[in-house]
């Protein structure tokens, strides 16, 4: 059985200003070995909302995991 988990990463700046933020999607076995399944950057539209991004990273982690989850669970 193999343990899935997900991370956002310390926003990326450029000039001051927040660019993106990276998720990273991990999966980890019985064995403790660790692989990084996915990375995905989702980047700021808009200087003055960028939680926008950084909600949207979050909701993506969360969709993937739980997907992952459940077709573990199928096998």
């Amino acid at each position: 059985m193999s343990y899935f988990y997900f991370y956002t990463t310390t926003p990326q700046y450029l000039k001051g200003q927040v660019v993106a933020y990276i998720l990273k999607v991990f999966s980890e076995d019985e064995e403790t070995q660790t692989k990084c399944l996915e990375t995905k950057v989702f980047p700021v539209r808009n200087s003055k909302k960028y939680k926008i991004a950084a909600d949207e990273a979050e909701m993506y982690g969360k969709l993937v995991v739980a997907d992952l989850m459940r077709n573990e669970v199928q096998q």
